[in-house]
């Protein structure tokens, strides 16, 4: 606490910080070797609010994982090769499979599985805090195309979009490829503009727009006007 000017102290009673007091609990109960076990998926000596986002699971939403916060710890200033020293193998193997974003940011996964989170919800973790970044500075730490930038891809990559009828639901909506969408999204260089899908891959839906390729997400699309449609279809 010697690196902060003020610190603000407050009591909270053991019976309205009962996350708390398990976790400490443990900690004592690992320290003196008594093998009463912990809650269940529950790591020994986890902070409360690594202990409540296990609890919650599958009903975890984006804004518990968005509220974890660390604090500067022992895992804090180590970087990607110390703390691959301190993850399994077997974890290491499966992190390699499943992450596809950089370096700096499987650092971040490691920490969070070394702070209790398991695997899969470490992942996660780190990929909201990406997405609160990438929204709060309009550029994603690993995803060039997060906000629709440019892809290399050109139109011929693609089979003939009249002969196709893929469709998928993305975000509760359906989506068809061949279907006209407009661009509503303020800082994309097409916004406003018609286009047509091409592809629905996860999440995001590649859009041709003057003849080049573009991944966007549903939020940054909606649903042409007739007049639209019609220029569109003259154009």
């Amino acid at each position: 606490m010697e690196q902060f000017s003020r610190i603000t102290l407050n009591w909270v009673p053991r019976e309205q910080n009962q996350l708390a007091d398990e976790a400490v609990n443990n900690c004592i109960d690992a320290a003196l070797g008594i093998s009463d076990k912990p809650a269940p998926n529950i790591p020994l000596c986890v902070k409360p609010g690594v202990a409540r986002l296990i609890q919650l699971g599958a009903k975890a939403r984006f804004k518990d994982y968005m509220r974890l916060k660390s604090g500067r710890d022992e895992f804090t200033s180590k970087r990607l090769p110390g703390l691959k020293k301190l993850v399994p193998e077997e974890v290491r193997r499966a992190y390699a499979a499943k992450w596809d974003g950089n370096d700096a940011y499987l650092a971040k996964v490691y920490r969070w599985y070394l702070r209790g989170l398991p695997p899969d919800m470490a992942i996660h973790k780190v990929s909201v805090d990406a997405e609160v970044e990438a929204n709060a500075t309009g550029s994603h730490p690993w995803i060039e195309d997060f906000f629709g930038t440019e892809q290399p891809r050109r139109h011929q990559n693609y089979p003939e979009v009249e002969a196709s009828h893929q469709s998928a639901t993305v975000a509760d909506s359906q989506y068809t490829v061949g279907e006209v969408v407009v661009v509503d999204f303020p800082k994309h260089p097409h916004h406003g503009q018609l286009g047509t899908i091409l592809e629905v891959v996860g999440k995001f839906l590649t859009v041709e727009i003057d003849g080049q390729t573009y991944k966007l997400k549903p939020s940054q699309l909606k649903t042409p006007s007739l007049e639209e449609l019609v220029s569109f279809g003259d154009s």
